[in-house]
């Protein structure tokens, strides 16, 4: 009886050297002496989280940005519209009160 072999964790790349969590989070204290990878620098997020050996860490950063990003839009959109909405719901009722004094 053959046993399957169990699947790699991490893909392809797992044997590459980690990123530095300090440089990632934003700042490493060890600098060059440090024994960890400092990663590429995001241009989105401005830390330095992106492996520069590992195409599928990064992508998955991509992914993970883009889905923050638009997060934040829609939760900016909305706290606009309700915003709008409250300014026409007080112009609304100060026209009505108006109305209803003129008759």
């Amino acid at each position: 009886m053959l046993f399957a072999a169990p699947p790699q964790v991490g893909g392809a790349y797992q044997d590459l050297p980690q990123l530095c969590p300090y440089a990632a989070a934003g700042h490493c204290y060890y600098e060059d002496n440090c024994t960890y990878l400092h990663g590429d620098l995001c241009e989105v997020c401005r830390l330095q989280v992106l492996h520069p050996h590992d195409p599928e860490q990064r992508r998955a950063h991509e992914k993970v940005r883009t889905f923050i990003f638009l997060n934040r839009v829609r939760l900016r959109w909305r706290s606009e519209a309700a915003a709008v909405y409250i300014f026409l719901c007080g112009i609304i009722e100060t026209h009505c009160q108006t109305l209803s004094t003129a008759f």
